[in-house]
């Protein structure tokens, strides 16, 4: 949804229910491309990126959905994966960076009512969930191309 065109933008500050945080605006393009794959498929949006690690409560995901509302998604943010150090109990000592595939597992193994899912995203640490991934391009975010394969993947039974 940040791509080289919206990178030397002025980031906005949002305030939602008295938390303030600073976002970078999206791509008109990407959002519109989001747009008509959670139009066409009833698909909804969990958080994989960098803005995870900033929405480690649901007041600010919340923030974070409001601030996707404003800038013009119309799709609905249900959560987000988590964030590598909060499983360092799991290891029993503090983990190196994990790829995100695996977060995005964990996850899904959360919320095992998700049936059919897509990564859309400009790096491909996915592990074995790289037949999920659409690989954008940072230059141009989420194309035409991209959106029709991610209505693909979304419509397979």
């Amino acid at each position: 949804m940040n791509t080289a065109r919206t990178l030397p933008m002025t980031a906005r500050f949002v305030e939602f229910e008295s938390i303030r945080i600073g976002f970078n605006q999206l791509d008109n393009d990407a959002v519109k491309q989001l747009n008509r794959v959670t139009d066409a498929t009833g698909a909804k949006l969990v958080i994989s990126s960098s803005w995870r690690i900033g929405c480690a409560t649901q007041e600010r995901l919340d923030v974070l959905a409001h601030h996707l509302k404003l800038e013009g998604v119309t799709g609905e943010v249900i959560g987000r994966t988590p964030v590598y150090v909060e499983y360092e109990h799991i290891c029993g000592g503090l983990l190196n960076d994990l790829p995100r595939g695996l977060e995005i597992q964990m996850w899904l193994l959360k919320h095992p009512e998700v049936k059919q899912f897509v990564i859309v995203d400009d790096n491909s640490d996915m592990e074995h969930l790289i037949d999920k991934l659409v690989r954008t391009n940072f230059e141009t975010g989420i194309t035409e191309k991209e959106a029709d394969r991610m209505i693909e993947i979304l419509n397979r039974t």
